[in-house]
């Protein structure tokens, strides 16, 4: 039986993997290389578009079932510690890039080391993800005089 909270989970799925398609994966615009081949773009826009939103449900239902459940536990820490600040640092530093024009070596800089930055809050989700699955059940104290 098909319950009714796993079909609404599935539908606010597929509409965020539409939106993301929609604003950061170009939509249903195709590809460059394959655009001159092809008479009428219509139909193989929706293909693409399809293409696209079918890869990123898949993706994200793959790694829900791949990837073990982690707890609020193991990850407040790392958000606190990592990701927001990393996150907020990012807000600020587009904030000063769209200010003004600036050399290429500063823009680049800056890109590997907000990258690596990510890298290494990655790293430590990760890190704290092995260790809590690494960690002792607690073992259990049965008194021998009973």
């Amino acid at each position: 039986p098909i319950r009714l909270t796993q079909v609404l989970l599935d539908t606010y799925l597929w509409v965020l993997s539409g939106l993301l398609v929609t604003a950061y994966l170009g939509g249903w615009q195709v590809p460059d290389l394959i655009a001159p081949l092809m008479k009428s773009q219509t139909t193989l826009g929706l293909l693409v578009f399809q293409t696209k939103l079918l890869a990123i449900f898949g993706a994200v239902v793959w790694l829900r079932r791949v990837l073990p459940t982690v707890s609020e536990r193991t990850l407040a820490p790392v958000f606190w510690r990592w990701l927001l600040p990393l996150g907020l640092a990012g807000a600020a530093l587009d904030l000063v890039w769209t200010s003004g024009s600036w050399p290429a070596w500063l823009e680049t800089s800056s890109t590997w080391a907000l990258v690596s930055g990510s890298v290494v809050a990655l790293a430590a989700l990760l890190n704290r993800i092995a260790a809590g699955r690494k960690a002792a059940a607690h073992s259990l104290a049965v008194n021998p005089w009973l």
